[in-house]
């Protein structure tokens, strides 16, 4: 401790001397400088004095007429005014001797006295005890009237040095002040090396001995002595064993009980390290077990596991590596892998693919949904060709970043061998389906079309994944049959959106998963549903009008009744007869009758409502229209419209080889439904008719509430 105290007391006193020195180097230079503003400063007022005797000398000189003794009086009456503050003399310009002024020595001329003769200048110089000021004096305009030239009588030209104007002033007063300046600072040295030294010993005992022995202290506590104290002796002046109140005694008193609870900390903090290192042991064994166990549940898989670093370096691989390399006979064994480079062992061949590869995964790019790269090889082996699968992904720490990338390789042989084997079964499936003259599809319980056969798409497009019902016109719902899986097999005829009918007939499969589905079988019964038709129209047509024959008037009238009955709307029926057509057909032919019978009823179809109305060919020349929602205005217009058409229409049956215009009339029965039967109701138009042919003919007769009553139009 006595070292570190001897060594701050030299640096305090180092500092001391360093500040003794910049402060006497300061002083000396204040002191030049104020020594050097002195001199500046009483050669400036003593210029001002001499420039002041000289202005009034010249300006004397320059206007007086009066003789050199005068001037020498009033030169001499001015140096007694002085009284030795400054001392005057003249020089006259040709003799340069003192010519008025007082009778000292110092009267003999200066060199620098001859060349302001010579060029005019004003000039100053000194001694150790005088300033000197030289002004020439010059000749002014008008000078010529009243002074002449040295020795002559010619009058002095403009501009002419008549001689010079000295002055001196003594500079003993400038030296007495620069003395003064001299002492002050001598002094001013003097107090502060003083100050400074007691500045030094009151610093080395009261301030640099106790901080040294705090260093002390310190410098135990930062080496691990927490016990160590600053001892009261150190700090307070007095020897009390109390430390005392200033900053010094302030700052011990803080270290010390910050070296208390530092002492209190380190104890807590060996106590809490005593725990972490026991939580950190049992956490350590537990990461080991569960290392132990991933690697047991790794090695147990019938698959290869190895991981890479991002430099594709491997550093660690399961236990399946063995015994796939053995079969394939390519690879080192497990213990030789580590730390081997993937690349080096793909060849030269794959190792630029893998690289490309393996740098995309990486970069997070080479990945499909599951966030890993698929790829299959296959080689063989004893002959035997072997089916392998890989996938790679990266390998990622916990805060999701890629720290290398994880290979799982694995045999897939059985499953090709599969996959080869359902290829075949499918063909041989899609051969029979296709083979079947049919559409066939099969769809899933979401009404999904899961598989189609050739002439299904054909048919109907790619329709995959579409539902069902869409394929058939005017369908927005799934049909009652695909949903229920408990009904058996089913039929029924469907429309399609492609225009074409077809009968299909459905069966509930069940697949290995238990999973229940259709299996959809279209049969095209497009023409034979044409045929029917053909066939009804038959049926229900007559072939020489065109219309409905008798048999479906019967039919369709009665469903008129019912839905006349069921709706409570109006229902009509029309009861045409050609007037006059036996004589007609007996004297132009059958030809010419069933030619007649033919215009009317193309007549009676353009007169009718269409798909509205219905007509009929009731039997030889009688005709029926039914009218559904007509009352009877619209029975007789639409009647009336009949018989006025029929009746403009010109016939030219031939006569003897010639033809004959004729025209030819009939006569309607109108009658409304109220509520009889078909049979009535039929009587009823026909009476209505039959009344209008009694009453000549070619009229429409409406029927009455009593048939027999009815008259006509």
């Amino acid at each position: 401790m006595l070292r570190w105290y001897q060594r701050l007391t030299s640096k305090i006193i180092g500092i001391g001397l360093i500040f003794f020195a910049l402060i006497t180097i300061s002083l000396s230079w204040q002191y030049f400088s104020v020594k050097d503003y002195l001199v500046k400063s009483g050669q400036k007022e003593a210029r001002l004095i001499a420039e002041g005797i000289i202005h009034s000398i010249n300006t004397f000189v320059l206007e007086t007429e009066t003789g050199g003794q005068f001037i020498k009086n009033y030169v001499n009456r001015l140096n007694r005014q002085l009284k030795g503050e400054a001392e005057v003399r003249l020089v006259h310009s040709k003799s340069l001797d003192a010519e008025y002024g007082t009778d000292k020595d110092e009267h003999t001329k200066h060199e620098l006295e001859q060349l302001s003769l010579n060029d005019g200048k004003r000039r100053s110089y000194e001694n150790e005890t005088h300033f000197s000021y030289v002004a020439p004096i010059i000749s002014a305009k008008g000078c010529n009237q009243c002074h002449h030239m040295p020795d002559s009588d010619r009058e002095v030209p403009d501009g002419y040095i008549l001689g010079l104007t000295v002055v001196k002033v003594p500079t003993n007063v400038i030296k007495d002040m620069v003395g003064k300046l001299f002492n002050e600072s001598i002094k001013s040295i003097a107090l502060i090396s003083f100050l400074l030294l007691f500045v030094g010993l009151f610093t080395a005992r009261h301030i640099a001995l106790p901080l040294m022995k705090m260093l002390g202290t310190v410098q135990k506590v930062t080496h691990g002595n927490l016990n160590e104290r600053v001892s009261s002796a150190y700090i307070d002046v007095g020897g009390g064993e109390a430390l005392g109140h200033d900053e010094i005694s302030l700052l011990a008193k803080n270290f010390n009980t910050m070296a208390d609870q530092m002492e209190r900390s380190f104890t807590r903090l060996e106590n809490w390290n005593v725990e972490l290192s026991l939580e950190v042991a049992r956490q350590t064994d537990k990461i080991m077990e569960i290392k132990d166990h991933y690697q047991s549940v790794v090695d147990s898989t019938q698959r290869v596991i190895f991981t890479t670093k991002k430099d594709l370096t491997i550093d660690s691989v399961n236990a399946e590596w063995n015994p796939m390399t053995e079969q394939l006979g390519l690879f080192p064994k497990r213990e030789d892998l580590i730390g081997r480079n993937l690349l080096e062992l793909a060849g030269e061949a794959l190792s630029e693919k893998y690289r490309t590869i393996c740098e995309s995964v990486l970069k997070g790019e080479e990945q499909n949904q599951d966030g890993m790269f698929k790829t299959e090889f296959d080689c063989k082996i004893d002959g035997e060709k072997k089916y392998f699968g890989l996938t790679i992904s990266p390998l990622k720490d916990s805060g999701k970043k890629i720290t290398g990338l994880v290979f799982v390789a694995f045999d897939i042989t059985q499953r090709k061998q599969a996959e080869e084997c359902l290829r075949v079964e499918k063909e041989k499936l899609d051969s029979i389906m296709d083979g079947m003259g049919a559409a066939v599809n099969i769809v899933d319980q979401n009404y999904k079309i899961k598989y189609m056969n050739r002439i299904m798409e054909n048919s109907f497009g790619e329709s995959l994944d579409r539902p069902c019902y869409q394929l058939i016109a005017g369908q927005d719902e799934p049909c009652e049959g695909c949903g229920n899986t408990m009904i058996g097999q089913s039929s029924l005829e469907v429309e399609a959106v492609n225009g074409r009918t077809y009968l299909a007939t459905r069966s509930p499969i069940t697949d290995i998963n238990n999973q229940t589905s259709c299996i959809v079988v279209y049969k095209d019964i497009t023409y034979l549903k044409q045929m029917e038709e053909k066939l009804h129209r038959l049926t229900i047509s007559d072939n020489l009008t065109g219309l409905f024959n008798q048999r479906h008037f019967h039919k369709k009238l009665e469903e008129e009744m019912v839905r006349a009955n069921r709706q409570q709307t109006s229902l009509s029926l029309l009861f045409a007869d050609i007037d006059k057509f036996k004589m007609y057909n007996d004297k132009f032919g059958h030809v010419e009758g069933d030619s007649c019978l033919t215009i009317l009823g193309k007549i009676i179809k353009s007169s009718i409502r269409e798909n509205v109305d219905s007509g009929f060919r009731y039997g030889g020349e009688e005709f029926t229209i039914i009218l559904p929602g007509a009352d009877k205005a619209l029975a007789k217009t639409i009647a009336e419209r009949i018989r006025t058409t029929f009746a403009s229409y010109k016939f030219a049956p031939l006569l003897n080889g010639e033809s004959v215009d004729i025209s030819k009339t009939i006569s309607i029965g109108v009658a409304s439904f109220s509520g009889e039967s078909a049979g009535a109701f039929i009587e009823k138009a026909d009476h209505a008719m039959y009344i209008g042919k009694k009453e000549g003919g070619n009229r429409v007769t409406l029927a009455k509430a009593t048939p027999f009553n009815s008259q006509p139009v």
